[in-house]
């Protein structure tokens, strides 16, 4: 097998990303997407989906020199060559342009129930179901015995949630009471990283960013114990919590930027006298 550079390598796991993301993109970001391309990709490239995992992130010579025949079949079980240039005229592809890269539909929203009148007068904005431009949900997995039970929140082999776009800056929690609203937030370059460690907690998003193609567009998730997720928020989505039922909510942040108090990296909205379409008022039926 022939040398593989650091460069190259580091060159086709970025390319390997860049098409997920693609085909995310275009499903939606089911939150279960991405274990179901691992195992597309496993069943068509006889891997494991922690080595596949590995593959994408590892640069080290033992790593590299041994599987980038593997990392090529990743390439083309995504559809497409291994390199992103047209070999009979060594040409770049541009972005864009058609990569043999398989076609999916991207899924049109679909609208939550109607608003009574009453909420309607009140602001009460439809849900929707397809998730905000760059959100990202990991559903997570509880692993119990006798003794209690254990649950994951990020690994650095978390792919969308943890990399060189998505990098550690601190971790931290916040406490909210019930009857509470923490909203709304949002940041010109932090992205956060949000779930529920005690209590359970509402989790509302807002994507107020001009030219998003999913600007307006509003989404809930119910984060604790009986949901284990994590969801990524984006820079510049608005976003809020509050605690659900009798108990205050612990919510775990993992941002990718530290604190600084003297250049803080916060935008802040009134949680109710504002623009955004949503009301935080419970409505019972």
């Amino acid at each position: 097998m022939k040398d593989v550079s650091v460069q190259e390598i580091k060159r086709m796991a970025l390319e390997i990303r860049d098409r997920c993301r693609l085909i995310a993109k275009n499903r939606g970001q089911n939150p279960r997407f991405w274990k179901s391309v691992f195992e597309e990709i496993g069943l068509k490239s006889g891997l494991k989906v922690t080595t596949i995992r590995r593959l994408l992130y590892s640069t080290e010579p033992k790593v590299r020199y041994s599987t980038v025949e593997k990392m090529e079949e990743i390439l083309q079980t995504l559809g497409g060559p291994s390199a992103k240039r047209n070999e009979a005229s060594n040409v770049p592809v541009k972005r864009g342009e058609s990569s043999g890269a398989p076609a999916y539909p991207r899924p049109k929203t679909i609208p939550g129930p109607a608003p009574r009148p009453s909420e309607a007068r009140k602001g009460v904005h439809r849900v929707d179901r397809e998730l905000i431009e760059g959100v990202l949900v990991k559903e997570l997995r509880i692993y119990p015995d006798a003794r209690g039970y254990l649950m994951e929140i990020l690994r650095d082999d978390d792919f969308g949630f943890f990399g060189e776009d998505a990098p550690f800056g601190q971790a931290y929690v916040t406490c909210v009471y019930p009857g509470v609203v923490k909203a709304w937030h949002a940041h010109r370059a932090q992205a956060d990283r949000f779930t529920c460690v005690g209590g359970t907690a509402r989790l509302v998003l807002y994507d107020g960013r001009p030219g998003s193609p999913t600007h307006g567009s509003v989404n809930q998730f119910v984060l604790g114990n009986l949901c284990p997720r994590l969801v990524l928020i984006p820079a510049g989505v608005q976003h809020g919590f509050t605690a659900l039922g009798p108990e205050p909510a612990l919510v775990l942040n993992i941002p990718t930027q530290s604190y600084d108090s003297l250049h803080p990296d916060e935008q802040r909205l009134d949680p109710r006298d504002n623009d955004i379409p949503f009301d935080w008022n419970r409505v019972d039926g």
